[in-house]
């Protein structure tokens, strides 16, 4: 072993130096040694390593239990190095266990290493170290199917979603059955559906048991639905970058015309972050029909970032709408609404996730009693039952208090209001069948604003990455 590695192994803290002893005792230090000799002599590196730890600590100043020490660390098998790695990267010392990596891929091959390394390159956001090490490690028979489903993951979020595509099959091919394998059956599904640029149709049929809003005790207004609705999605850079959207999507209703729904918008903005951790900002500009005719206007900008501590999450987004109200029934409400949005969650091994998350909201328009606060919590679960099967199910409460009572009222408006859903999606390929349910209840101190409503669709998506 060259005296260059065993600096290294010393300066990259491969084995951490003990802390020296209270009290300094050379003659105990010298004793263990030579036990750290005679075991080093033997063979057996981990024992003399030990030893040699422990003369260190009680006498810090003596230089040949040093230099021992650095060279049995240096000496340790290719194998206890790669467990030490490992043990950094679970304890989240990224930086640690690199050096452990590098180490052991100095001077010769070791897709073991690469595969570690590689993972903890991508998890940083340097695609381009990760891919050539994820190249190096499938070189290794046991490691090449990770490596081909990280080099998956990183075309995924590159934008490459027929190079994606190929890589996530050949795993799921040469893993079946096992957990990988279902992973890479999931992923190959979101890659078919992935690029710089996708497009996407949706249809649905539904049914409303409210559609009017009517106060509970009132007459029924049940109706029927059938919406479709179309999208587009450019990133040129990739996941980070611009990024540009338009959609729009039309709701007829069978019998109350007037209630059609039709949303049209686009968007641009700019994403930074290609990895789990990212921030963004972007602007929007959206007009709102309903029953055929010009009901709002709004120009919307968001500001946003997430930050993925393992498995957890934290993320916020804060948006700001410009809304111009255009009916005689809903001009008051035209005015500014800031909204604010955290959330924490929990991503699971197998895909499922956990959100738990709080809004926030502030609209203020010209009129005090049209101008009001809101807030409340949040809840959501995603459930992998199957690689293309998911179940899904949220809960909200808002409490909305207003400023002032109109001028017929004696009252300031209060409203609270409970949601609680559920869905269920079917991939097939490039195709989603999609069945979703929900139920919100409002209760209010103003009658007119106390109603119920159940609403449920059955719907079909198409997603094709263009490029």
């Amino acid at each position: 072993m060259s005296l260059l590695l065993l600096l290294a192994a010393s300066a990259a803290g491969l084995c951490p130096l003990p802390e020296p002893a209270p009290a300094r005792d050379a003659a105990s230090a010298r004793a263990y040694l030579e036990v750290g000799d005679a075991e080093a002599k033997s063979g057996s590196t981990e024992t003399a390593l030990l030893a040699y730890r422990e003369a260190l600590r009680l006498d810090p100043s003596n230089v040949r239990a040093r230099e021992a020490h650095d060279a049995a660390c240096a000496r340790r098998t290719p194998a206890a190095m790669l467990g030490e790695g490992i043990r950094r990267m679970e304890a989240g010392d990224r930086e640690g266990a690199i050096a452990v990596f590098q180490w052991l891929r100095t001077g010769r091959a070791d897709p073991a290493a690469a595969l570690y390394e590689g993972i903890l390159r991508y998890e940083m956001g340097d695609d381009d170290e990760a891919r050539r090490l994820f190249v190096e490690a499938q070189s290794g028979p046991a490691y090449a199917a990770r490596a081909q489903y990280f080099l998956g993951l990183i075309e995924l979020r590159d934008g490459s979603a027929s190079d994606a595509t190929v890589l996530f099959d050949q795993v799921a091919a040469s893993s079946t059955g096992g957990t990988l394998g279902e992973r890479a059956e999931v992923l190959r599904s979101a890659a078919m559906r992935s690029g710089r640029g996708v497009i996407g149709i949706d249809l649905e049929s539904g049914y409303d048991s409210n559609v009017n809003f009517t106060p509970s005790g009132g007459p029924g207004s049940a109706d029927g639905a059938a919406a479709a609705g179309g999208w587009l999605l450019v990133r040129p850079l990739g996941l980070s970058g611009p990024y540009l959207r338009g959609n729009a999507f039309y709701r007829s209703q069978m019998e109350a015309r007037d209630r059609d729904l039709g949303l049209f918008g686009g968007q641009a903005g700019w994403r930074l972050g290609r990895g789990e951790t990212y921030g963004f900002a972007d602007y929007g500009y959206e007009a709102t029909l309903l029953g055929g005719a010009p009901y709002l206007r709004a120009h919307r900008g968001r500001v946003g970032a997430r930050w993925q501590i393992r498995r957890v999450a934290l993320s916020s987004v804060y948006t700001v709408r410009f809304g111009n109200y255009e009916t005689p029934a809903s001009t008051e409400y035209t005015g500014v609404l800031h909204t604010l949005d955290p959330e924490v969650s929990l991503r699971f091994p197998e895909g499922s996730s956990l959100s738990l998350g709080y809004h926030g909201g502030r609209d203020t328009t010209a009129f005090a009693h049209t101008s009001a606060w809101e807030h409340g919590p949040r809840a959501a679960v995603r459930l992998l039952v199957l690689p293309t099967l998911r179940v899904g199910a949220d809960a909200s409460f808002i409490a909305r208090t207003y400023d002032a009572a109109p001028a017929s009222g004696v009252n300031a408006r209060s409203d609270q209001i409970f949601y609680a859903g559920s869905t269920l999606e079917k991939d097939f390929d490039r195709f989603t069948v999609r069945l979703q349910a929900g139920y919100r209840i409002s209760s209010s101190n103003d009658p007119a604003y106390s109603y119920s409503r159940l609403i449920a669709t059955l719907g079909a998506s198409y997603i094709l990455g263009v490029f």
